[in-house]
């Protein structure tokens, strides 16, 4: 839900986005912000924004563990494309090697076996 100035305005101007928060009457300030998205509406950018911006610190930390849920799991579909013969504890390490790097992953879990496995 985008703020409006006093003249009802949304003060969405092309690619830049200016969020409008009533301060007191007839008095507003503005936060100029580019677009996060090229496929996305100006207006429908600065909603998404304001909401965030509302939302409580609980909600936003939700929201991120959802967001690494969600790059786990496209990080592993990937894999399984990659290496359809993998079993679930090598795709795991190969995961590992992805989110940690080869050298950190090795230290953590031990060395991976004779082949490459980091490509």
């Amino acid at each position: 839900m985008g703020k409006v100035n006093a003249l009802g305005e949304f003060c969405v101007d092309g690619h830049v986005v200016e969020l409008v928060s009533q301060v007191s009457a007839g008095e507003c300030y503005t936060s100029h912000m580019s677009a996060l998205s090229s496929d996305t509406h100006p207006k429908m950018e600065a909603m998404q924004i304001e909401l965030w911006r509302q939302a409580s610190p609980t909600r936003k930390m939700q929201m991120v563990a959802q967001l690494n849920a969600s790059a786990r799991a496209l990080a592993l579909m990937g894999l399984r494309s990659r290496f359809p013969q993998a079993g679930k504890a090598e795709l795991h390490r190969r995961l590992a090697d992805l989110l940690l790097g080869v050298e950190l992953a090795n230290k953590v879990y031990g060395e991976y076996g004779e082949t490459e496995h980091a490509k």
